[in-house]
């Protein structure tokens, strides 16, 4: 079993100046590039138009991303004691 087992949630923002900006560091980093380029020149314009319906974008246009992840971590039990 594991003892010592400590969580914690992580909590990371990021700003980018404008949709733009965002869209093209995103589909462009290594994560998605793929995916993307699978995508037809039909079904994209709709992709990016649903992804900007989705983030926090402010009046002088600026993109605030947020997301978060868990973390845990524990120790290997000693099974001999």
């Amino acid at each position: 079993g594991l003892t010592g087992i400590e969580t914690r949630e992580i909590a990371v923002e990021r700003s980018y100046d404008s949709f733009d900006e965002f869209w093209d560091i995103t589909v462009n980093g290594t994560a998605l590039r793929e995916s993307v380029n699978k995508l037809s020149a039909d079904d994209l314009p709709g992709l990016k138009q649903r992804v900007r319906t989705r983030l926090a974008i402010d009046s002088a246009g600026r993109v605030l991303a947020t997301a978060k992840a868990n973390a845990i971590k524990g120790r290997v039990s000693d099974s001999t004691s």
